[in-house]
């Protein structure tokens, strides 16, 4: 019964390593790609910024607790601006590092996602 246990434990174990070491090596690949990619490292700083100003807004909005229109349309504008900006320039912009990593890579190749550690 102990090996049992054991066997669970090193299952469980394995099962947490695997996707913080992929992780690990994803975060290195994006820092690379952005370090690399002028048009990256612009959209990261336009996403903090816009994130800030949202921020900022919900802070009014939360603080006032209660309808104000003019200062809820504000920040309605800034989550339209928000997500026209992450559907249209961000998400393309990492599609297209993506590609250039991948042909790096040779190819179809991608990186590996972690492996399925459910036990039967």
């Amino acid at each position: 019964m102990a090996n049992e246990f054991e066997k669970i434990g090193e299952d469980i174990l394995h099962g947490i390593e695997e996707p913080v070491l992929f992780i690990d090596k994803a975060i290195k690949v994006i820092d690379t790609a952005v370090k690399n990619q002028p048009e990256m490292q612009a959209d990261f700083k336009t996403l903090v910024s816009q994130v800030e100003g949202l921020s900022a807004s919900i802070g009014v909005d939360v603080a006032e607790r209660g309808l104000n229109p003019t200062d809820d349309l504000t920040t309605l504008q800034k989550i339209k601006t928000l997500g026209a900006f992450v559907t249209g320039t961000l998400v393309p912009d990492i599609e297209k590092v993506y590609g250039q990593i991948k042909t790096d890579l040779g190819g179809d190749t991608a990186p590996a996602a972690p492996a399925d550690t459910a036990t039967a």
